[in-house]
């Protein structure tokens, strides 16, 4: 069964009164928590599926637009339910496709509010961007 998803922006939904829809080629961007690197985001397919295996792509930028300079294994990305206080069933892994990172498999095996953790470690600190995806 697949489902339609509306994007959840953390910070901007009081602002903007309602969730955005995401099309095939749309693209979420987001501050880390510190506001030292922005994440920019997209899920295929387009519409996330229930119950079923996708992969998310996306690009760590500095705050001028270029590519963060960090390791293949200091990316990790991680989704959790919580209102529900438990993660996914499945442990995806990040890869470089090109300028891009691909995190898989992502499985998202209940409908309600997700949250998506992007952590980038540098030496001792791990910073977070973080995106909602809700899947009614």
């Amino acid at each position: 069964m697949n489902l339609h998803v509306p994007i959840l922006l953390p910070l901007l939904l009081p602002a903007c009164g309602g969730a955005q829809d995401l099309d095939a080629n749309s693209v979420v961007e987001q501050d880390s928590n510190a506001a030292t690197f922005v994440l920019s985001v997209r899920h295929t397919p387009a519409v996330l599926p229930l119950n079923a295996e996708f992969e998310v792509r996306f690009q760590l930028l500095d705050r001028e637009g270029r590519a963060l300079d960090v390791e293949l294994e200091d990316v990790s990305v991680d989704a959790d339910m919580p209102e529900h206080g438990h993660g996914m069933t499945v442990h995806p892994s990040v890869r470089r496709e090109g300028t891009e990172y691909v995190a898989g498999p992502m499985l998202f095996h209940m409908s309600g509010r997700w949250e998506v953790y992007f952590d980038v470690r540098r030496g001792a600190v791990t910073e977070r961007a973080q995106i909602a995806w809700t899947l009614d």
